[in-house]
């Protein structure tokens, strides 16, 4: 790995003066700040969204869920944190570290990782953290740049022995940074997160949060009150619950969207199950190497799918591979004339590119020219999201749009 280059100090972009403590996210600690603060049970459970803050601290030292959580926090932190970084002055701080939270490093993107390692030799602390640095007197993993684009604008922050780095910052974007420290030692961690948003990002304190003992400590008028709320919380319940439920019913609905973004085996499970539902019939694909897929239309007719997610238009390539396909599936014995076989071959193109922004061409001329000689139907799932929609509209005609697929040579249009 190349040695890290020492560069100028990366300033923080943040106006302390004027960062409102309403912009600023912390997970997995409770400072007693003004500040939004957030368990890692309560942010998996919240609708929170980074891209809402100014500046979000990620105290991986707490992480604590259950190992099946990591993929859905990973997920809810990476799909929001290009807009996060892209937007005006905004700063993410990690804190310290947890081997099981790799996943969500990793998913994140940041140019880095984490080794774990234990010591106390520490030196060369940065001015801009040197308070909170301050209450670090050990550590348990070493920070390695993994890539150039971060090792040209990093600057160490702390260092261990040799050249090995602690803390770093570095630029993401114009106006951006991300800050990587090891946690605090000295304190707790809520006392530890405290005097950094004081001293880095001048959040002051608020009122010291009620000490544990002091619960066993109540008044007169409490019991009345927590009664009440006892009963308000005991209504709630479904409510929270059939909140759940929605909400999982909801993920499952959308889930057909996945056909506009998605590539690979993801894309064509989608395909095929959006398939069923406009009318056709099927079974489980488990031919690894072949056809993504074999289906009867409600009209009777055989039709083998080829499912693409590209980056660009679809190719001859493609139409190509297709026509391999249903010549396999037309010829089922050797001594048998051949069945007659539809080719279906359904294309997300420009999967990364919002739709409103797609180019027109979503399969090239030759892809086009060579399905119209061998009688294969080109769909784009843009067209298998609108029958969808028709069906759940109650407007959809199964028989007629099946007969419009069956009809086409080229490109798919509804007559």
């Amino acid at each position: 790995m190349p040695e890290p280059r020492v560069v100028d100090e990366i300033q923080s972009t943040l106006d302390p003066e004027t960062l409102d403590p309403r912009r600023v996210l912390v997970v997995g600690a409770r400072p007693s700040q003004a500040v939004v603060s957030l368990t890692w049970e309560q942010f998996r459970d919240s609708e929170a969204n980074i891209a809402d803050y100014s500046v979000v601290v990620l105290v991986l030292d707490s992480y604590d869920l259950p190992g099946a959580d990591i993929n859905f926090v990973a997920s809810a932190l990476s799909q929001r944190y290009d807009r996060f970084m892209a937007g005006p002055q905004t700063e993410l701080v990690i804190v310290g570290w947890n081997p099981r939270v790799g996943k969500l490093i990793s998913g994140l993107g940041l140019g880095l990782a984490f080794e774990a390692e234990t010591g106390d030799y520490i030196t060369n602390p940065e001015p801009e953290f040197a308070t909170y640095l301050g209450l670090v007197d050990r550590y348990s993993f070493l920070i390695r740049l993994a890539e150039s684009r971060v090792s040209a604008s990093a600057s160490p922050l702390l260092m261990a022995a040799g050249r090995d780095m602690l803390g770093v910052a570095y630029e993401a974007t114009n106006s951006s940074r991300v800050v990587i420290l090891p946690g605090p030692t000295k304190r707790s961690l809520d006392e530890g997160i405290e005097v950094l948003l004081s001293e880095n990002y001048g959040i002051k304190h608020g009122p010291t949060p009620e000490p544990e003992w002091l619960s066993e400590i109540t008044l007169p008028e409490e019991e009345g009150l927590r009664t009440e709320l006892d009963q308000v919380v005991a209504e709630l319940e479904p409510l929270s619950m059939r909140k759940s439920e929605i909400g999982a019913s909801l993920a499952v609905t959308r889930r057909p969207l996945g056909i506009l973004y998605e590539t690979g085996e993801p894309l064509e499970t989608l395909v095929r199950d959006v398939l069923l539902g406009l009318g056709a019939t099927g079974q489980d694909h488990e031919d690894v190497g072949s056809h993504d897929g074999e289906f009867l239309t409600p009209n009777g007719t055989k039709i083998v799918i080829e499912v693409k997610g590209v980056s660009g238009s679809l190719k001859l390539e493609h139409s190509r591979q297709l026509t391999d396909w249903v010549s396999t599936a037309a010829f089922v014995a050797e001594d048998a004339e051949p069945e007659p076989v539809k080719g279906l071959l359904i294309g997300n193109a420009f999967k990364a590119t919002p739709l409103d922004e797609r180019a027109a061409d979503d399969f090239t001329v030759a892809c086009v020219v060579h399905a119209q000689r061998e009688g294969h139907c080109l769909i784009t799932t843009t067209q298998l999201l609108d029958a969808l929609r028709e069906v759940q509209e109650r407007t959809f005609d199964p028989a007629g749009w099946w007969e419009a697929v069956e009809n086409t040579s080229g490109l798919f249009e509804l007559p």
